[in-house]
């Protein structure tokens, strides 16, 4: 699903908003969940899950087409786990 897709089914579900409103409220949402991520190191939303931020420790790689030995520096990933509430309406 697309971000325009969302907003879509976003201004669809709710009586009386508009697609900017929807858009809004879309951009709002990521914005927070990205604050609290970068400062807390997690956002759990409650029925949808948690996304937690991890750390990657620096490694050695090995180029595949060269076969030349690379340091891989190191660096941040968001994780997500669905709750289970998530989990039931996807099987």
């Amino acid at each position: 699903m697309t971000k325009a897709e969302m907003i879509s089914q976003l201004k669809d579900s709710v009586d009386g908003l508009t697609k900017a409103q929807a858009e809004s409220a879309l951009d709002a949402l990521i914005a927070i969940v990205s604050k609290e991520i970068a400062e807390s190191g997690s956002c759990k939303v409650h029925n949808f899950g948690t996304f937690t931020l991890k750390t990657r420790a620096a490694r050695n790689g090995v180029n595949p087409r060269t076969g030349e030995k690379i340091q891989i520096a190191a660096s941040k990933a968001v994780g997500f786990k669905a709750a289970s509430a998530l989990m039931d309406k996807v099987k």
